[in-house]
């Protein structure tokens, strides 16, 4: 007797798929270019997609003064991310209907899962990838780049954390949606998994695949656990670079993530009120992991004064 097939689990909520064609049809629709770029390296290969407004033959459509959003993907996503979900379409809907000028946006991927509390990893995006991404908007717009957004949903939040508290000076202003901060190490047990799903009310099984996505990515990339606490522990690192030089940061959690995120939402938004750093956070009381809400985000990276 044929034993049943095994249904196939369903993909979990926050990963976002649009057919071919529904990506044809957005892109005919909101008038953007898209071209898709790999650079090829031993050690990171990364991918990236620059998209602008606009077609890129038409007069005018190109020029003047240029802002670039950096967009990071969260995990299990790519670099097309920024285009497939709903609510990043929204947000540029939401541009339009104000009148302003959208940025440019560089939505980068270094593959499935990578995180910037890797030193080499975030050198490599600072010294090679965003060179070659702002070179190839001033060549095609005729203007250097003059503002840098930049916004990351889940594990691209934490990577947009990374960014701000290691370089200051990189972007003007900083959106983590669902970061992935938590107080789990590689090193974290059994023991203290559960501790943390307790305290944060997460899933057991959920925060269990983060710690292993903690431990694969950054584990190998640390001799021993006070170089992880120097430069991988996101709270530690919060603690000695906050401050008023800390581009203004607006940071946005469901309050059922399923991986708990949301308490380490509130306590990084604690220590940046604690040392000056100019910080908001939008909690949705309803929502669960990876939800972005449309309106608070499109206005925060809107230009001073618009």
């Amino acid at each position: 007797m044929l034993m049943p097939r095994p249904s196939r689990p369903k993909a979990p909520s926050f990963i976002v798929r649009v057919s071919p064609k529904a990506k044809r049809t957005e892109q005919r629709r909101l008038g953007y270019t898209t071209l898709r770029r790999r650079l090829p390296d031993a050690d990171w290969p990364c991918r990236y997609s620059l998209s602008y407004p606009g077609k890129l033959d038409e007069p005018g459509q190109t020029r003047g003064p240029k802002t670039v959003l950096y967009f990071l993907h969260g995990w299990m996503s790519n670099d097309r991310s920024w285009f497939d979900r709903r609510p990043t379409r929204a947000i540029r809907d939401h541009w339009r209907r104000r009148g302003v000028a959208e940025p440019v946006v560089a939505s980068i991927s270094y593959g499935r899962a990578w995180i910037f509390g890797v030193p080499a990893l975030r050198e490599h995006f600072l010294r090679q990838v965003v060179p070659r991404v702002e070179a190839e908007v001033h060549a095609r717009t005729d203007a250097p780049v003059e503002r840098r957004l930049l916004f990351g949903v889940s594990m691209g939040g934490i990577n947009a954390a990374y960014l701000a508290l290691n370089e200051p000076d990189f972007a003007d202003r900083v959106v983590a949606a669902s970061p992935a901060f938590h107080d789990l190490t590689p090193w974290s047990g059994p023991a203290e998994i559960h501790r943390y799903a307790r305290s944060s009310r997460a899933f057991t099984p959920a925060v269990g695949v983060a710690t292993g996505f903690c431990r694969l990515k950054m584990g190998p990339q640390f001799a021993s656990r006070a170089e992880f606490d120097l430069e991988g522990d996101i709270f530690a690192l919060a603690q000695r670079n906050l401050g008023p030089a800390t581009p203004p940061l607006l940071i946005t959690s469901g309050q059922r993530d399923l991986f708990g995120f949301d308490q380490g939402a509130g306590k990084l938004t604690q220590l940046a009120e604690d040392h000056g750093a100019t910080v908001r956070l939008v909690r949705m009381p309803k929502a669960g992991h990876a939800r972005i809400p449309t309106q608070p985000v499109a206005d925060f990276l809107l230009p001073p004064g618009t």
